[in-house]
């Protein structure tokens, strides 16, 4: 249930997942460098999200997750849902209510 060699990217969550399982905390420095950007092309910002998104699939079924949460409070789990799988179902929801927004206002322009 650890990080598997096609997804590099839950490295750093496993190992977030293990510290908060055995309830220590962790330092939080935020730092903000000038001039560091993605690639702005579709192709290569579709395999990124992918890669994440694939990462974050190999995270919920890991048993460090599974612990946490059953040994968490509910802020801990509001937490971790809100982190992983809900960020992807409020992307999906938004993007279906636009389109179906979009076809509201096409349909009363009639």
């Amino acid at each position: 249930s650890k990080a598997s060699p096609t997804v590099n990217m839950s490295e750093d969550v496993f190992a977030g997942y293990e510290v908060v399982g055995r309830g220590e905390a962790g330092a939080f420095v935020e730092f903000i460098e000038a001039e560091k950007g993605r690639e702005s092309a579709f192709v290569a910002a579709t395999q990124f999200e992918s890669k994440i998104s694939g990462g974050a699939a190999s995270s919920l079924r890991s048993l460090d997750l599974y612990y946490i949460s059953r040994r968490g409070n509910v802020f801990t789990r509001l937490a971790i849902g809100f982190s992983s799988l809900a960020f992807y179902v409020a992307n999906f929801l938004m993007a279906v209510s636009v389109r179906y927004y979009l076809f509201a206002i096409n349909l009363f322009a009639l």
